[in-house]
């Protein structure tokens, strides 16, 4: 597996980060808790289904979903897998022009990954010391699944080849005993009907006949095609008898309408004449009826007249009103008051009080009769004007009616004056037509009953001719002599049927001496094909003996044998990479009881009771001989010395570098070690991103 391109966005404290990997090696530094991680985790996510926790965990704290993309190839084919998270997942996998969504993306994904062999060959993480946390047992199956790798391909081909082959072998045996049975067969040629000169001699007949039957045909021919003349002259001349006929008529249909033509032109000037004397009539009564109408509304209007309105002043008569009130209110409180003044507030008990209260009322009640008497008369006024004033109203009303009434009648007049006057203009103008209308027909009449007449004549001539024609005709129809062809053509099938069997006879023949020839050649190609057959069914038979041959061998002894071969090579391998990254210790991986254990040491301890370093660099150790077993090109490792030395740091990472093209194509590799980046870097041309707070650079 290879990795090309990685994108991410919201994902973890990385809101944005997008990178195709074109060198050997990228290292991904930065301080703990900086993104460096995340890119790892989005690659495991993508195309291992690997994660922690729920995914709701790995949004971006400032947004509401995350998006990763990993485009990589796997086994020569490329691969872009896409997980989006918003509350919901969805997962897309790309592949050719393929394109498989949600559980169909998964599972095509295991069918193409083997995720826990090929982690555990390519996958060191910090928190996780593979080989002490996998089970002796599960180390074992890793080395199953490498046989299973190795060899049940080349079980399955082997029987799918086995079973093309019995299948191949079925088609050839029986194609071997079809040609092996192939019969052979071929018809007697059959004899000629006659001899050859008979046969030219028939040919020569058959030419006099078509000859004879020919001049038949042609005066059988000149005999229709007369008749067919004749037949035609006749029915001319019979259209042409109708043509007369019918011109005849309308001649005179056309004479007649020319002599009728004065007294038409009379009786229409008759009735237009009277269409205008009406009119001018109309137009003289509707003018007296006019003048009279208005006359009279004009009269009726000059008699209304308005009225002089009578003086009267609502000012003094609204004061008088006001004040009149106002004086019987203080009459009225002043004759109820009692033991107080209402006007002083004082007591009225004592007789001066009682009189002078006495004189305030004669007083008021004197004012008051006089305000009366002055109200009164203001309040007759007031009705004179009033009456007046509705009086005048009326009038103006009227007025404007009989205003309206005569504008109305104006216009009614002058419409009607109008319809009238253009009836009359329209009854002058027909009668100015007529004359010049009955001229124009009386010559179109003339022109047509000369045209007719013209018609008639070359009517006639052609009948004439027609039946001169029809004369000759029958003359040389008389003259026709014909022949009966029943004999002639009766001789000519006969003739040709005999020249058919003879020349039927000769292609048969031919045709047989065609088949005599290919049979022979059939027979000789088939003898070489069945001896090639043959070799070849010989060669199936052997083919098929050794490959299920091949096939018991894979399934029991060899399964064995490189088992113990796989556990040697991964124990040389693991001791290669100690020996160059931390001599002090050798190990020997043992197969007891369908586990492997591995040891080390010289008491040899299981590899789970080291520490530190110790355990870091023997889980390496075993990802590495995995990776060669596998044929595994990419690694992926995240601060897996984080427990080593600076110096053993620096051993390891330069042969790490030094395994780039010696069967290690690329490694992506997260550290905040600077000797790490410095190491990578300068000695290996690594690629060196730093991550500050999910910001690349």
């Amino acid at each position: 597996m290879m990795f090309k391109s990685v994108c991410l966005e919201n994902f973890g404290i990385v809101k944005s980060f997008s990178k195709s990997f074109d060198r050997n090696i990228l290292v991904l530094a930065g301080e703990n808790g900086h993104g460096k991680s995340t890119v790892l985790k989005a690659v495991l996510l993508a195309v291992f289904d690997d994660y922690e926790g729920v995914l709701a965990d790995y949004v971006n704290w400032d947004s509401d979903y995350f998006q990763v993309a990993v485009n990589f190839t796997h086994r020569g084919i490329g691969y872009e897998s896409t997980v989006r998270y918003d509350g919901s997942t969805d997962r897309t996998l790309r592949f050719g022009d393929k394109v498989l969504k949600g559980d169909e993306a998964k599972k095509k994904l295991k069918e193409i990954v083997d995720a826990d062999l090929l982690k555990a060959g390519m996958l060191a993480m910090e928190q996780k010391v593979a080989i002490v946390e996998t089970r002796p047992s599960e180390r074992r199956e890793y080395l199953k699944r490498i046989y299973d790798i190795e060899f049940k391909r080349q079980l399955s081909d082997l029987e799918n080849d086995i079973k093309a082959s019995e299948l191949e072998l079925a088609k050839k045996t029986t194609l071997q005993t079809e040609v092996e049975n192939r019969k052979y067969s071929v018809p007697e040629k059959p004899a000629y009907p006659f001899e050859k000169t008979d046969y030219e001699l028939i040919k020569a007949n058959l030419e006099a006949e078509r000859g004879k039957l020919h001049a038949a045909e042609e005066s059988a021919r000149v005999y229709r095609q007369t008749q067919s003349e004749l037949n035609d002259l006749a029915e001319q001349n019979g259209r042409l008898i109708e043509d007369i006929h019918k011109l005849n008529a309308r001649i005179k249909q056309n004479k007649e309408k020319m002599e009728g033509l004065p007294e038409s032109r009379n009786n229409a000037v008759v009735s237009e004449t009277g269409i205008l004397n009406s009119a001018s009539a109309e137009l003289v009564k509707s003018e007296e009826d006019f003048s009279r109408n208005a006359a009279g509304l004009n009269a009726d209007l000059g008699a209304i007249v308005l009225e002089r309105l009578p003086a009267f002043n609502l000012d003094e008569f609204n004061s008088v009103s006001q004040e009149l009130y106002s004086k019987k209110a203080e009459l009225s409180k002043l004759q109820s008051a009692k033991d107080v003044c209402p006007t002083c507030g004082q007591s009225i008990s004592s007789p001066e009080h009682i009189a002078r209260r006495k004189e305030e009322i004669a007083a008021l009640g004197q004012a008051t009769a006089d305000l009366t008497e002055r109200f009164t008369s203001l309040s007759a006024q007031k009705s004179r004007r009033e009456t007046a004033e509705r009086s005048n109203l009326d009038k103006t009303n009227r007025k404007t009616l009989l205003q309206n009434q005569i504008s109305v009648l104006i216009e009614q007049g002058n419409t009607g004056r109008i319809r009238i006057q253009a009836k009359i203009d329209q009854a002058r103008a027909k009668l100015d037509r007529l004359d010049a209308e009955y001229r124009a027909e009386g010559m179109r009449l003339s022109e047509l009953i000369a045209s007719d007449s013209d018609n008639e004549k070359n009517l006639n001539d052609r009948f004439t001719a027609a039946s001169a024609k029809i004369i000759e005709l029958q003359g040389k129809l008389a003259g026709l002599e014909t022949v009966s062809a029943e004999g002639i053509e009766e001789n000519i099938r006969k003739f040709e049927s005999d020249i058919r069997g003879y020349d039927d006879t000769v292609s048969r023949i031919a045709e047989i001496e065609r088949m005599e020839k290919q049979i022979a050649v059939q027979k000789d190609n088939d003898f070489k094909q069945l001896e090639v057959l043959k070799t070849e069914i010989q060669v199936l038979n052997q083919l098929i003996g050794d490959w299920k041959a091949g096939v018991k061998i894979l399934k029991t002894e060899f399964p064995v044998y490189v088992i113990s071969r796989v556990i040697k090579d991964i124990e040389k391998s693991m001791n290669d990479f100690l020996k160059r990254t931390y001599p002090k210790y050798h190990v020997e991986i043992q197969d007891k009881k369908n586990a492997l254990h591995i040891v080390y040491g010289p008491k040899k301890k299981d590899v789970s009771s080291a520490s530190g370093f110790e355990r870091q660099i023997f889980s390496l150790s075993f990802m590495y001989a995995v990776s060669r077993a596998i044929g595994n090109k990419c690694l992926l490792l995240d601060e897996c010395d984080s427990a080593a030395t600076e110096k053993n740091s620096g051993i390891f990472y330069r042969v790490i570098g030094d395994a780039i093209g010696n069967g290690i194509d690329q490694i992506i590799l997260i550290s905040h070690k600077p000797s790490t980046r410095n190491i990578l870097e300068f000695d290996y041309g690594a690629e060196v991103i730093v991550f500050d707070n999910g910001v690349a650079a």
